[in-house]
């Protein structure tokens, strides 16, 4: 009976803490130098065969956010390359984005799927609202079979 109070209260006190993280702005992971306001949280993954059919059917922008050295070894084609660094950089405006269409859905990908998500995050803040993540990066789209460059990009 003990153990079960104490385990009732461990978990009552883990969801406080959560909810008051939460009320303050403190995002899941605990950085609280990154207010939740500064940066929607609410960005989508898509899984490789959605946007792979997405992308065969010219229905979605998709910006690979990855290094020079990355994209040198490896490419999505049909990818438009903004290193995360350079989006970062940029103010939090859609003009500030020429090369990309506000009126076509986004989907960013890395190597494994983390950056992709911090770069949809910023596109959202610049007034990309559908702005999304690809599950996986481009190690998902490899392993899926789908086409890739390798080597340097064309123009």
């Amino acid at each position: 009976m003990a153990n079960r109070r104490r385990t009732i209260v461990l978990v009552s006190l883990a969801v406080v803490s959560l909810a008051f993280a939460y009320s303050i702005g403190i995002p899941s992971g605990g950085d609280p130098e990154t207010p939740r306001g500064d940066l929607p949280l609410d960005v989508e993954e898509l899984e490789v065969s959605i946007v792979a059919n997405l992308l065969e059917d010219n229905r979605i922008q998709l910006l690979d956010a990855r290094t020079e050295a990355e994209v040198d070894e490896s490419s999505i084609p049909g990818a438009i390359w903004i290193p995360l660094a350079d989006l970062q950089s940029r103010a939090p405006a859609i003009d500030s984005f020429p090369e990309l269409e506000d009126s076509v859905p986004i989907v960013v990908y890395c190597r494994s799927g983390v950056r992709s998500l911090t770069a949809a995050r910023l596109l959202r803040q610049a007034g990309f609202e559908r702005s999304y993540s690809l599950t996986g990066g481009i190690r998902a789209w490899e392993e899926s079979g789908y086409p890739l460059y390798f080597g340097e990009r064309p123009d």
